[in-house]
């Protein structure tokens, strides 16, 4: 009986590495058409890339809209755990950037198809990153008024957010470790330059 359960147990584990191999592969495909320049590709193109069937997407994927929403997810998988203190941010920039290095291009020619994804609608992920950075902004500088908050949070986002690594990857032909110096010491600007305005504030309250 011992033997049975440890054989379904195993076959279980494989058939469900086999179906993450699955997944990636098809992830794998869409990218390519991607870099290649093909932004409107179909299933049936994603599934020929891959070497499996239309159907096979669909049971991974149920429509190209999720398969796009699982190009960007894979971000969360890679990410390491979200700072909990501002002063945190800086290090996490220099510990993430090298785990997305090698998709940056993919990002930036994806730049087209996120920017129709967002005009429709905001993923739930960037809203709830969005949220975490208002929070570590409030809680390190009590004394700032809702629009520097405000402020101080969107210049921190525009540097942690993939976009803008793929676009000065890309663009201005950065390597990894240039990548990371340039968006670290910018967090560290605005985190410095915050701090400042708290102080400014909290002397005009005395």
């Amino acid at each position: 009986m011992a033997k049975k359960q440890t054989k379904r147990t195993y076959d279980n584990s494989l058939r469900q590495q086999q179906q993450q191999m699955t997944k990636e592969a098809i992830r794998k495909a869409a990218e390519q058409l991607i870099l290649e320049g093909q932004t409107h590709f179909t299933i049936q193109e994603v599934a020929n890339k891959a070497g499996v069937s239309y159907g096979t997407v669909y049971r991974h994927f149920e429509s190209r809209e999720a398969l796009i929403e699982g190009l960007i997810n894979w971000s969360d998988e890679r990410a390491p755990s979200y700072p909990t203190k501002l002063e945190d941010i800086p290090n996490w920039v220099r510990e993430a950037i090298p785990l997305y290095t090698d998709k940056l291009p993919v990002v930036k020619a994806m730049e087209s198809i996120l920017a129709d994804m967002y005009s429709k609608q905001v993923p739930a992920s960037t809203i709830e990153r969005d949220e975490l950075f208002l929070k570590l902004v409030s809680e390190a500088v009590p004394e700032l008024t809702d629009t520097d908050r405000k402020i101080y949070t969107a210049n921190l986002r525009l540097l942690v957010n993939m976009r803008t690594w793929a676009d000065l990857y890309t663009r201005l032909k950065l390597n990894e470790e240039e990548l990371v110096s340039a968006v670290s010491e910018g967090v560290i600007a605005v985190i410095n330059q915050m701090k400042k305005r708290g102080e400014e504030l909290k002397k005009l309250q005395r």
